[in-house]
């Protein structure tokens, strides 16, 4: 397994063929990381290797495929528009949908 995932340039069937669980091809949060893989993954430069080390009943093998710095959250504002028919007030509620639309649109 080491040397497959040295020499691939796609982990994702070295991860298929050695490992029960499935390659995600996604950047991860450091909250998701162990504190030995934090430590390797803030240490290690892209395409270093860790392992393989035998971990409880398993071994485990890293592979650094690439580094980001993203925020863990985003920031999200919803407007909520009330179901004209509902509140029976088809006109109101249209002229605040059309206003906010052409605001957005400008």
């Amino acid at each position: 397994a080491y040397e497959a995932l040295q020499k691939a340039e796609n982990p994702a069937p070295v991860v298929a063929d050695y490992s029960e669980t499935p390659y995600r091809d996604v950047f991860v949060s450091q909250n998701l990381l162990t504190p030995g893989q934090l430590a390797f993954a803030r240490t290690a430069a892209v395409s270093e290797m860790y392992g393989p080390v035998r971990e409880g009943d398993s071994f485990q093998l890293y592979k650094l495929i690439d580094k980001t710095v993203a925020p863990d959250s985003v920031h999200l504002r919803i407007i909520a528009i009330p179901d004209a028919s509902a509140a029976g007030q088809d006109t109101l509620v249209t002229n605040f949908v059309d206003s906010i639309y052409n605001e957005v649109r400008s």
